[in-house]
């Protein structure tokens, strides 16, 4: 099935791919292979075969466009440029149409200030979307922003407006947002998901299960936030998730900390919490050896003692 191109295509980001597409045969990644069987001459070939054979940016960008269901380059360029005539956000309002995940996509992209300054003059729907999808921590920072803002500058609102819709565009330029699909969930049908994934972690905490034993914890929360949003899940993390590096990372992810600075606290973390592991399976080691060999109580203690320093 080829695949979609966004609502508003960008002819750069194309070419972008197309390049990437070429980069990946030039460095050697057999993963290209596959897609470069796209082209007549490499229809049979092996994998070793077509890295070793010559690659221009054309066939790269005729191997892309047979991906999208073009015929030729020249097919979807033409495609593009004619889808391209106008924005898909003109106004503020336009915004309200797009999902919840698309809105928290856009905000992590928003300068909270701009957010704030924006929020004080937008349609009641668009209102009430933006505000659902803000984690507790953003909504009381932009609290702060509100009490800090004198009387509503229309000016500033107004250019507020134009940064966001600026931003919006060109995020659904790349294929990042995308409209509700008028499937996302009722209250009922929420509480209905989270009160089902409560009683799956209330069954046995996520602490205490095994690595195997996670997995359905973890696709039940990927579908939440590929459907919802990701804060969809917030209570559900705050109240119910007792894994500390896993709430850890949930809830910056939440908050829209960027994604290396989650990971660069959690390796952290996770390095503590193995030197941590491994000095209490240390001492054990060592206990059972004094144990078993007689060792005076007070000297035992002493040894324990050792490694917690």
């Amino acid at each position: 099935m080829p695949r979609q191109l966004p609502p508003r295509p960008n002819l750069d980001q194309l070419k972008n791919q197309a390049k990437d597409i070429l980069k990946a045969h030039e460095r050697k990644d057999a993963a290209v292979c596959g897609r470069l069987r796209a082209l007549n001459r490499f229809a049979k070939s092996s994998d070793a075969e077509i890295l070793a054979g010559e690659l221009n940016l054309a066939d790269a960008q005729f191997v892309l466009a047979m991906e999208y269901g073009f015929k030729s380059w020249g097919e979807m360029k033409t495609h593009v440029e004619s889808a391209g005539a106008s924005p898909p956000f003109v106004k503020m309002e336009d915004l309200a149409g797009l999902g919840n995940r698309s809105i928290q996509v856009l905000m992590r992209d928003i300068d909270t200030r701009d957010l704030a300054v924006a929020m004080l003059n937008v349609p009641d729907e668009l209102y009430g979307k933006l505000w659902k999808n803000l984690s507790q921590q953003a909504r009381a920072v932009i609290k702060e922003e509100w009490a800090a803002i004198a009387p509503a500058d229309p000016a500033a609102i107004e250019a507020a407006h134009r940064k966001i819709l600026e931003i919006a565009n060109k995020l659904a330029a790349m294929g990042e947002l995308m409209g509700s699909d008028g499937k996302e969930d009722t209250e009922m049908e929420k509480k209905e998901w989270e009160a089902a994934l409560i009683k799956e972690i209330e069954r046995k905490p996520v602490e205490l299960r095994t690595a195997a034993e996670l997995v359905p914890i973890f696709f039940e929360l990927s579908r939440v936030a590929r459907r919802e949003g990701l804060v969809a899940m917030e209570d559900l993390v705050n109240n119910h998730v007792g894994d500390d590096l896993l709430k850890l990372g949930l809830r910056e992810i939440i908050a829209g900390t960027d994604m290396s600075v989650v990971m660069g606290v959690l390796e952290a973390r996770k390095a503590t919490l193995i030197q941590a592991c491994e000095r209490r399976l240390s001492m054990i080691v060592a206990a059972v050896e004094g144990v078993g060999s007689g060792l005076n109580p007070r000297l035992m203690e002493e040894k324990c003692k050792a490694f917690l320093t």
